[in-house]
């Protein structure tokens, strides 16, 4: 049987048990606390008063106590022990009944809906009401009589049924309201804990237990995440770097060396294939995407469990690999020729976006000595075809952008929030941290791009560099108060001269930082904090003038509080 099939008789079954337990009540005229009925009720949109009555009984049972299944009866009396003729059912519709109570509760209760048929064909309908309901549930707002003369309902009114009426909430009601709300949240939390302890607890006892799974294969990428996770944690616990190269090396077969099967590599091979597009499609699907998911996930291992910075490199050395491979997938389009089919540029953001969130995740963590590892990793770019220059893997070498044009917000978007949050705990902690990378991405580019000594620097012994990245930076989307903190750290670095350990870790190239903050040995005038707050204070210039650049005139950016160091100073 299908699991959809199974699914319907089990629910078909519940409203059957429930249908002859209503009838039962009925017809022996027998009250339960469970029960409440009504001969008629009307949810016409032309009948205030019935919708408000209807609003004020759903509210009332959701939030009586004891937390249990309750049932509201439209079209029977159980007093009168008989049924009486339901000529609205449609009214009782789920989606309609969701939307009145959607209106005029909030929040919404949780129930189910059904119109039921009596063993004589009499209709009725039946509001089921969960046990567990987001108490204490309010009236969302005042609602008027249709001929204006007083209320039906009053704003953040709190009904609750005791016995057999309908009460307003005493403070001690609403105190036990919340007391249900935190016990039922306390105890779905403790249940969740427990899983996934007892999921880590399996994978660690299965790994400890199998002698096979000492070798990483590909079964372990695609496997469950608790078990990928454990075998992780014991190569760090173990410091067993070959069995970590070993893992990273299957994961590079299976990133860039699978594509030889799918016969990337070669542009001729592809034209016979007529379904060459699904293919890819297919592999990046099924292989590429989860091995690349996988690597990134043993990088925030690493780094949040204290690997070195040797084996970080390691990580940071494949993805960069992963995104340099595209460049010589000559059966794929170019980012700017796809045309609706695979580009070289949609597989090479994958592990550019992986490697900024790797970085963005050391940020967060402040372990500022592992950024060196892809700060200063330099990659050619994908979608260009000249190849003499290279740019800094973390800026953004890649010659398409994407959907949104905001690369931290798509970060977040499709990989952080479905697959990282707990190494980032939310959306504005990871913001805040990719903030402050930007802020580091920019600081570099821009001394590289107008400072003429480290220009001078760079022609001379780096003149295969572009540090043109600057200008194009999301920094000024985002309010500068997320970098407040940062900034004053290297204000204060900087009094050590642009040799202080905190500006080795943010330099991509620390012969730009020297040639900036220090034209020449002889010149020891200690003039570097007054250079850093020179650019700090053409950031505030450069993102109020890329925010009134955008079509449509974007907003002003928030005005920034630069605390009482650097406030002075920067204006």
């Amino acid at each position: 049987m299908e699991p959809r099939q199974a699914s319907n008789l089990v629910e078909s079954a519940k409203w059957e048990h429930l249908r002859r337990e209503i009838e039962a009540l009925v017809s022996k005229g027998m009250e339960s606390p469970r029960f409440e009925f009504t001969r008629k009720c009307s949810l016409s949109a032309n009948d205030r008063k019935s919708q408000a009555d209807f609003a004020k009984t759903i509210q009332g049972m959701s939030n009586a106590y004891p937390a249990e299944e309750r049932i509201y009866i439209v079209g029977a009396d159980q007093r009168e022990r008989k049924f009486y003729p339901l000529d609205n059912a449609r009214e009782f519709d789920s989606a309609n009944v969701r939307q009145i109570l959607e209106s005029l509760l909030e929040p919404t209760p949780l129930f189910e809906t059904s119109v039921l048929d009596t063993e004589l064909g009499d209709k009725y309908a039946a509001i089921l009401l969960s046990a567990e309901q987001p108490r204490p549930i309010l009236v969302k707002g005042d609602v008027g009589a249709s001929d204006g003369k007083g209320r039906l309902l009053n704003r953040g009114e709190i009904w609750i049924k005791k016995n057999t009426g309908l009460d307003r909430a005493t403070r001690d009601d609403v105190e036990r309201m919340y007391e249900m709300r935190i016990e039922a949240e306390a105890e779905r939390r403790a249940q969740q804990r427990f899983g996934h302890m007892r999921e880590g607890v399996e994978a660690s006892i299965r790994l400890q237990l199998s002698p096979e799974r000492k070798i990483p294969s590909e079964d372990l990428v695609f496997g469950p995440d608790a078990e990928y996770q454990a075998y992780v944690l014991q190569l760090v616990a173990n410091s067993d770097g070959l069995r970590l190269n070993m893992l990273l090396t299957t994961l590079s077969d299976l990133l860039i060396e699978k594509w030889y099967s799918l016969g990337a590599y070669d542009a001729e091979g592809a034209l016979v294939q007529g379904d060459f597009n699904a293919k890819v499609r297919e592999h990046l699907r099924n292989t590429y995407y989860p091995a690349s998911r996988r690597l990134l996930f043993a990088g925030l291992l690493l780094m949040k469990y204290g690997a070195g910075s040797e084996t970080l490199r390691r990580i940071g050395n494949l993805l960069a690999e992963a995104f340099e491979a595209p460049r010589k997938l000559t059966a794929l389009p170019g980012p700017h020729d796809a045309a609706g089919l695979v580009s070289t540029g949609t597989v090479a953001l994958e592990p550019l976006l992986a490697a900024r969130i790797l970085a963005t995740y050391a940020m967060r963590m402040e372990k500022y000595s592992h950024l060196p590892v892809l700060l200063q990793k330099n990659v050619h770019p994908v979608g260009s075809r000249d190849n003499r220059k290279r740019v800094p893997f973390l800026f953004w070498p890649l010659r398409m952008n994407v959907p949104g044009n905001d690369r931290i917000a798509y970060a977040f978007q499709n990989m952080v929030k479905p697959h990282w949050m707990g190494f980032f705990g939310s959306e504005q902690s990871f913001l805040d941290a990719a903030c402050r990378l930007e802020f580091i991405l920019h600081l570099n580019s821009f001394l590289a791009c107008k400072n003429t000594d480290a220009q001078a620097w760079l022609a001379k012994f780096r003149p295969d560099l572009d540090f043109g990245y600057w200008y194009a930076s999301d920094l000024w989307r985002y309010p500068l108060q997320s970098v407040v903190g940062l900034a004053e750290k290297l204000y204060e670095n900087l009094a050590m001269g642009p040799d202080a350990p905190l500006l080795l870790d943010f330099s991509i190239e620390h012969g730009v930082f020297k040639k900036a903050f220090q034209p020449s040995e002889l010149s020891l005038t200690g003039n570097e904090q007054n250079i850093f707050v020179a650019y700090l204070q053409k950031l505030v210039e450069w993102q109020a003038s890329a925010a009134m650049s955008v079509p449509g005139g974007f907003h002003l950016p928030e005005e920034t509080d630069w605390g009482p160091i650097l406030g002075p100073l920067v204006g």
